[in-house]
């Protein structure tokens, strides 16, 4: 079991106490069994939920790393319950927390609701989203146009093929939601990607000629970052659709070594590629030591 409290003051988890009204405790995205099992909150009950390690995140638009810890204390009170608490030193990157919602049961809603829940899942199934076990791992931004729902599909299945992999993704479609400013996430993305992946179509490069679109704004930013470090090996081309001279846009430096994935039926291949391309140390190595790939 894990307690899990989202919360969407910032400074929440910089403190080793809160107070936190009884109705946003133990009521809501958990299961009928534990609900009714933790009820009521006497000394037995009290006593096992302190058993339970601790995963101290915030609502999803603060964009803050988890924190990992333990309840020392729970006090009922009329209309609230106390909690204090301590930290271990380990955390959650943001971008991994945002990757373990199906493993943890969550919903959509419950990323935007400060509550207190238990979920039925041992710690040790989420040890490899750990800090310490991605402080190494690659990031990488997917810039691609929205030509059609399976394009789109395609990409989200490139992007959830790379995270099984070990890789950081940020795209859009999981990362980029209402309310968000759109520059400022294609700017913060761009800037702190290790990779910039450009899935190229015939779409992405009409978008860029006729200046229309979001994918526009991030190809001008793309352009900033390349103007700046010619020599830089951080954008990876990927044909998607059509031939290089007719989907690499005007600006762009045509010398660049394309990974070509028009053919679905060699996309294992070419995302071993891929991968070997994102993992290696000047290109000599392919992947990891001891890396597990999944591109199968």
């Amino acid at each position: 079991m894990i307690n899990l409290f989202i919360d969407a003051d910032s400074e929440k988890w910089d403190t080793n106490t809160t107070l936190l009204y009884r109705e946003r405790c133990l009521t809501e995205h958990i299961t009928n069994e534990l609900r009714m099992r933790f009820l009521v909150l006497g000394n037995s009950e009290i006593a096992q939920i302190k058993e339970f390690p601790c995963i101290f995140a915030y609502e999803k638009r603060i964009e803050k790393d988890a924190r990992i810890g333990f309840i020392t204390d729970i006090s009922v009170r009329q209309n609230k319950i106390k909690i204090d608490y301590q930290f271990c030193e380990e955390t959650i990157p943001y971008q991994e927390f945002l990757n373990l919602y199906e493993q943890l049961d969550m919903d959509k809603c419950e990323e935007y609701r400060t509550h207190w829940t238990i979920k039925n899942i041992d710690i040790k199934e989420i040890i490899p989203n750990f800090y310490c076990n991605n402080k190494n791992k690659p990031t990488v931004f997917i810039s691609y146009s929205w030509d059609s729902e399976d394009h789109k599909q395609w990409v989200k299945s490139l992007s959830d093929k790379l995270i099984e992999n070990g890789i950081n993704v940020i795209l859009d479609q999981n990362d980029l939601l209402p309310g968000y400013d759109k520059a400022k996430f294609m700017t913060e993305s761009i800037q702190n990607s290790d990779y910039i992946l450009l899935v190229l179509t015939t779409q992405y490069r009409t978008k860029i000629d006729k200046k229309e679109g979001g994918v526009n704004d991030e190809f001008f930013l793309i352009h900033s970052e390349i103007s700046k470090n010619k020599n830089s090996t951080k954008f990876i081309p990927i044909i998607r659709e059509g031939q290089s001279d007719k989907v690499t846009p005007i600006n762009f430096n045509r010398d660049i070594i394309y990974i070509e994935m028009q053919n679905d039926n060699d996309f294992e291949i070419k995302l071993k590629m891929l991968l070997s391309r994102i993992f290696s140390k000047d290109n000599k190595t392919s992947f990891p030591p001891n890396s597990n790939n999944k591109t199968t």
